[in-house]
């Protein structure tokens, strides 16, 4: 008997039913299979993520749906939210005061639904180890799935709204220095520069340039996706 998110909703006590080969003792869960490797020495039990799991299990007694889990995904990447921000407003939006989720509760269901969302587009059927933690099943799933760091959608990828041209100079010229682009449209009323740009190179740290780096062949600039740290909402403990 578990705890069930569907739909946003909670229900209670729902009884989850698991199968069992009584040959080879496979058993057959809502979200994964779990099966004895017989092809190693150490005959170790794998899982395999099913691509058709309706719900996943992101704790000890708690299992959510796939809206759940895809509403966690469009959160963080849509509002850059983090696990412990979202899990605060799901409890303030959807909690009751008998049942709420956690931050572990969140990660799980960003790892596992990410998992399942880059198996279905792959069309394969991915085994872990089974008995994983959080951690070890995300180092795991990107040795599998990571491609070596390269995307897969974007690999041979190249269009102009991620591939420019590289300009030299900018597109929007002005005399004064402290114009801003797109704000400071003509030279009038741009404020002029209170230090000359002797007097601001002085505090300024000296960068030794690459007198060899030969600036003519760089001719793309390519957009890089880069890991970020995100921040849930701060406290103020006074």
């Amino acid at each position: 008997m578990v705890t069930l998110i569907k739909n946003h909703t909670v229900y209670q006590d729902v009884p989850v039913l698991v199968g069992k080969c009584p040959r080879c003792e496979t058993l057959y869960a809502a979200d994964h299979e779990r099966f004895q490797d017989t092809s190693t020495i150490q005959n170790i039990f794998k899982r395999v993520y099913l691509n058709s799991a309706k719900y996943l299990k992101i704790g000890k007694s708690l299992w959510v749906d796939r809206l759940f889990a895809t509403s966690v995904i469009n959160a963080m990447y849509n509002f850059h939210a983090s696990a412990s921000a979202y899990a605060e407003y799901w409890n303030n939006t959807f909690g009751t005061d008998q049942f709420s989720v956690t931050r572990p509760h969140i990660w799980q269901a960003f790892v596992q639904q990410s998992v399942h969302t880059i198996v279905e587009r792959c069309g394969i059927d991915v085994e872990f180890d089974d008995g994983l933690n959080i951690k070890e099943a995300t180092i795991q799933a990107f040795s599998i799935l990571g491609e070596n760091g390269i995307i897969r959608a974007a690999d041979k990828h190249a269009c102009p709204e991620c591939t420019q041209k590289c300009n030299k100079t900018s597109n929007v010229g002005f005399d004064d220095p402290a114009a801003v682009v797109e704000t400071d449209a003509t030279d009038d009323n741009i404020p002029a520069m209170t230090l000359t740009h002797e007097e601001m190179e002085i505090d300024l740290p000296q960068i030794t340039s690459d007198d060899n780096m030969d600036t003519d062949t760089i001719q793309n600039i390519t957009m890089v996706v880069l890991d970020g740290v995100v921040m849930g909402p701060q406290v103020n403990n006074f």
